[in-house]
């Protein structure tokens, strides 16, 4: 099964494409610079993207999840 990791997860664009993957039933991970509820999906809080931590910490927890694909929102 593919799992997607979208970022961006509590902006429009990332709130609706979350949306759009659950309901087609894909597994999915979900980050965010602000905490965020997401019953039911893996939501990991990570620095804001223009900071020099954002990769590190996508690229671990992509690993930690063995997320097949990632989408930047």
């Amino acid at each position: 099964m593919t799992k997607i990791l979208v970022t961006g997860a509590g902006g429009p664009a990332g709130r609706a494409l979350s949306a759009l993957l659950a309901q087609r039933g894909i597994a999915l991970v979900v980050t965010d610079s602000r905490c965020l509820d997401s019953p039911g999906v893996p939501f990991f809080q990570v620095p804001l993207a223009r900071e020099a931590a954002f990769l590190p910490a996508i690229r671990q927890i992509a690993a930690a999840q063995q997320v097949d694909w990632i989408i930047p929102t």
